[in-house]
This record gives C-alpha cells, structure tokens and sequence, in this order.
C-alpha cells in the first residue's frame, strides 16, 4: 500500500469512527475491501484507485443514494492524490450504487460496484439492511418494498465481473427468498 492510500487510511478511520453508521461505517468499508481484493486476484485491477475509492464509496451519506464529490476529493487532496487519480477515483464511486444513472465502465469502477453489492447481500447484508431502515426510520412495508427494489436494481445490472457472479448468486438467492417469506408473512404483496 503506498504513502498517500496509508495517509487516505488514517484521515478516513477518524471520519468513519466519528460518523457512526452502523449500517455504512468502517466495518463495511473494510469488508467491501475484502471482496474487492478477493475479486481483483482474476482482475488485475489499478489498486491505486480501487482501493481508495473503496475506502471512500460511502463517506458522503447525507442524502438516500445521493453522491457528492465534495468530501472524498476534499480527502484525496489532503492524501496527496493527483488531479487525475482524484477524477478516477470519484468517477468508480459515482458508479458504485444500484441507483446511479451512471453505469460501471472501467474494472475497478466494476469491482467496487460487485464489492460494495456483495456486502449488501447474505445474511450479513440483510443485517445491514434492517439497521439502514432504522437509521431511516422506515416502518417494515417501506423496507421490504426498498429491499426488492435494490434486488431488481441490482438483477437488472448484474455483477460485472466471474468471480463476484460466483460468490453473489447464493447471497442474492437467499436475501430474496428472506424478503419474500417475510412479506408473505405481513400479507404484502
């Protein structure tokens, strides 16, 4: 890991800690980076951009799904980036959610994507999911509904790369089949 990504670390674990979302703070960044890593072993990435833009998919949550570019290029200059990573970096986290009008192009905008969806998934990312609800004060039709929405979304995109594909199947599956027992059970349709 080079000096600026070292440097990007340390500001952003303070960001995080102080932040406090359960269901978006470092703990996901840093399992989002293990898929990432685990998925790149076949990708062969630019890791110098993937993994700060991992590092700060999620920092600017002000808004539902709403991305600003203020605070992580804020971060980045702080860290030493370059004007062209710093555009790089930006454009994989503008591409990083199943709701962005912006698709995936290059690979690491793609691994950050199936990473960050890999995390959203499973058990893990149902645990995730209901504590995001909370965060948002949504009753629990509000969040099942949300929850399908995100499944089409992301069964719509699919995930970009083999080895996310392998592993996000059964999360997927299984996420769906969770969400649609606890409908059937409230009489949603």
């Amino acid at each position: 890991m080079n000096s600026q990504i070292r440097s990007l670390e340390k500001l952003l674990k303070e960001h995080y800690h102080k932040y406090k979302s359960p269901s978006h703070g470092w703990d996901h960044i840093q399992r989002t980076l293990d898929y990432a890593l685990r998925i790149s072993e076949n990708e062969k990435p630019d890791l110098n951009i993937l993994i700060p833009a991992i590092l700060l998919h999620d920092i600017d949550r002000s808004e539902k799904e709403h991305f600003s570019s203020k605070l992580p290029e804020e971060f980045l200059k702080r860290a030493g980036f370059s004007k062209r990573e710093r555009e790089k970096i930006i454009r994989c986290i503008e591409t990083h959610s199943t709701f962005s009008q912006k698709s995936p192009k290059t690979i690491e905008e793609k691994i950050l994507f199936d990473a960050d969806k890999l995390d959203s998934f499973g058990a893990v990312g149902i645990a995730r999911f209901f504590i995001f609800a909370g965060e948002n004060k949504w009753g629990l039709e509000t969040a099942l509904n949300d929850a399908f929405e995100r499944i089409k979304n992301l069964e719509r995109r699919g995930f970009y790369t083999k080895e996310a594909e392998k592993i996000g199947t059964e999360k997927v599956r299984n996420s769906l089949d969770f969400f649609l027992t606890a409908m059937k059970e409230l009489g949603i349709k």
